[in-house]
């Protein structure tokens, strides 16, 4: 009877505890807009081919992240990276227009280029990381070098913004 006593306040105790981590205990954050020094939510315009699988895993990876995104399905990409001067030896499977042009992000670039970006606001005209390199975000694959993300000034120029 005894041993039996016992084991139901065992059990009671440890539901309590349970309960009371479920109640009580860590909570995960949620997911919450990136916003820029002006407070302002940042919006990311990904333009990509409606059949490209990639390009939707690394919206959904931004997403997840807490970015608002939109997509925009084409088969004019030519014409969006021409619009927004991306060079040609930066070109991806996708193009990503920051806040109504103020940047463009080619390619799948890590949310922590894409933060800095955002946060530091550098007089640019945006970044990218060429073709699609094998592990980068929303690509399959191991990573076998640092992704090397350029940044595109002005004046079309290119040089390093971030070696991730």
């Amino acid at each position: 009877m005894r041993s039996k006593f016992i084991i139901l306040i065992a059990i009671g105790l440890s539901a309590a505890v349970v309960v009371g981590i479920a109640l009580f205990g860590p909570k995960t954050p949620k997911s919450t807009p990136h916003v820029n020094q002006a407070g302002n939510s940042h919006k990311l315009v990904v333009y990509k081919s409606a059949t490209c699988g990639c390009c939707g895993n690394w919206t959904t990876y931004m997403k997840n992240l807490g970015y608002q995104v939109d997509v925009v399905n084409t088969e004019e990409l030519d014409k969006v990276k021409e619009k927004h001067d991306v060079p040609t030896s930066l070109y991806s499977c996708h193009t990503t227009i920051v806040n109504d042009g103020q940047y463009f992000v080619e390619g799948h670039i890590p949310e922590e280029a894409v933060a800095k970006l955002m946060e530091d606001e550098p007089n640019i005209k945006g970044i990218g990381m060429p073709g699609m390199p094998a592990a980068s975000p929303g690509m399959p694959g191991n990573k076998t070098a640092p992704f090397e993300i350029s940044k595109v000034d002005k004046n079309g120029q290119t040089s390093q913004f971030m070696s991730i």
